[in-house]
């Protein structure tokens, strides 16, 4: 393969595969070239740097902004992604952070907001999120929790309010990343706010609404996510 052809193509694959999302392509071994150190400029600043043996990427890659702060740096060994993956903002701080073994995403990828904290955190294997996965506001307290199966959301996924207390702003109910089944929203005090009944993703059935005593107060019928009537009592 014509050596910047390879180069180009590395740079379009990780670019594509430089933030947490479902699959991350980190497995270049059909790529071939010269044993060497590769650098590849852009408008006069460097943009990529790597080495190879045994025709295959071998050592920490580093990729560069055109301000010249280091975009992405990953190891690789005989062509796979082993070790840390890094993502940096144009800033230089740190926005995303991986693992990689054998060229696969596997163990717990994070996200960060600018001032440092965990934006998201999310247990990933073979490339894909399975397990729990939570996000942070910029104070770093929990905003939400889901738990997700090969890429998509199933069960609970819990929203939180975080004054005056940590209490559970709402719960929802996922199938194949769609809301599905009950939902229950709450006050900040913890009383049930409202209740009702997600089918792919619309309401449907009676949603229910509550005064913080615990009382029902109003109660609406949905259909395929429109509002029909004021249910009799």
């Amino acid at each position: 393969m014509n050596k910047t052809i390879a180069i180009l193509f590395l740079i379009v694959l990780i670019y594509s595969c430089s933030t947490i999302i479902d699959t991350v392509d980190t497995d270049f071994t059909n790529i071939e070239l010269d044993d060497g150190n590769y650098k590849n400029y852009w408008n006069g600043k460097l943009f990529v740097d790597f080495n190879v043996k045994n025709k295959q990427i071998d050592s920490t890659c580093k990729w560069y902004y055109q301000n010249g702060k280091l975009k992405t740096e990953a190891f690789y060994v005989n062509g796979l992604c082993n070790g840390i993956l890094k993502d940096y903002r144009k800033d230089g701080s740190l926005e995303y952070l991986s693992n990689c073994i054998n060229g696969k995403i596997n163990g717990v990828s994070y996200m960060y907001w600018k001032n440092g904290n965990i934006k998201r955190e999310a247990t990933v294997i073979d490339n894909v999120c399975n397990g729990i996965s939570t996000s942070f506001n910029k104070k770093g307290l929990i905003s939400s929790v889901r738990r997700c199966v090969g890429g998509k959301s199933y069960g609970w996924w819990k929203s939180y309010y975080h004054f005056p207390n940590d209490s559970i702003k709402s719960i929802v109910n996922y199938y194949h990343r769609e809301k599905e089944g009950e939902f229950m929203i709450f006050y900040k005090s913890g009383g049930l706010k409202q209740k009702g009944h997600y089918s792919k993703n619309k309401k449907n059935g009676i949603l229910y609404y509550y005064d913080t005593s615990g009382k029902i107060v109003d109660s609406v019928v949905f259909d395929n996510g429109k509002r029909i009537k004021q249910k009799e009592s």
